[in-house]
């Protein structure tokens, strides 16, 4: 039998809850199950005392994650545009908001593509660890799709000029440029000093008040507005996404309609 694509590990000598992404053939690029699947993982830690810290990682491989899984979403939005919004809001349960609501410190352990939705667990997360070979990236305007997510955290993190300038031209970031951006807060050479450098992190973590910790990521992240998923489908109902999803799953450049509201209309 096969391990599942995000998998789930315990260790409370360490007092840590770790996620680990799995699908690295596919770059770790999440089916709805896996975005489930990370929640899921971040709200029983929340119901452990003794755990202190969550650590999201992947699989040895060239991606940490690439964002929601192109040709699931393509399935989704071939539905009837009711059966189509019925099956997002029944399966696409994003993690973004149960790690920022969550008392745990969250570590999001980057090495390789760090881009869309892989770039909002990051930015959620309250540490980020990187390998110089990481990149970062908010590509969804190449596919006419957009994110509630990057648009609420990425100003925040990077400010607002350079988040502009994130998203306008999909530009990728390396990893020392995530770094002065602030995106990444320590930086490491290669994959086993990723793995060392967390397990250093965790001691830290472990070693100060979970209550105090608890209260400094609430007044940090508490003017943070809930984000409106049902907008990531509307967006992507519109004949931009569209087009912009089935030119990428063709590997075409996409024709974009210009000009009008009809453009960005789902109606």
């Amino acid at each position: 039998m096969s391990e599942p694509h995000v998998i789930h590990r315990v260790d409370r000598e360490r007092r840590q809850y770790d996620l680990i992404l799995n699908r690295p053939e596919r770059l770790n690029a999440f089916t709805a199950e896996m975005y489930s699947s990370i929640r899921a993982g971040i709200l029983r830690a929340e119901a452990e005392p003794e755990i202190d810290v969550i650590v999201i990682s992947a699989a040895p491989g060239k991606a940490f994650a690439t964002g929601g899984d192109l040709a699931e979403w393509l399935e989704v939005l071939s539905l009837p545009r009711p059966d189509a919004y019925t099956r997002f809001d029944t399966d696409w349960r994003f993690p973004f908001d149960a790690i920022l609501q969550s008392s745990k410190t969250v570590i999001a352990a980057v090495d390789g593509i760090c881009w869309a939705g892989g770039l909002v667990i990051a930015l959620a997360s309250d540490i980020v660890v990187a390998t110089r070979s990481s990149t970062f990236a908010v590509p969804e305007a190449r596919v006419g799709v957009y994110e509630p997510g990057t648009e609420l955290l990425l100003p925040k993190v990077v400010g607002l000029s350079r988040a502009r300038y994130m998203i306008a031209t999909a530009a990728t970031l390396d990893a020392e440029t995530a770094e002065r951006w602030g995106i990444v807060a320590r930086l490491v050479v290669d994959r086993e000093a990723l793995d060392k450098e967390v397990e250093v992190l965790v001691e830290a973590v472990s070693g100060t008040s979970p209550s105090a910790r608890a209260l400094y990521k609430r007044g940090i992240l508490g003017d943070l507005r809930g984000a409106n998923n049902l907008s990531i489908m509307q967006t992507a109902l519109t004949e931009n996404a569209i087009e912009g999803l089935e030119a990428f799953r063709d590997r075409r450049p996409p024709q974009w309609r210009r000009g009008g509201a009809d453009a960005g209309s789902a109606n």
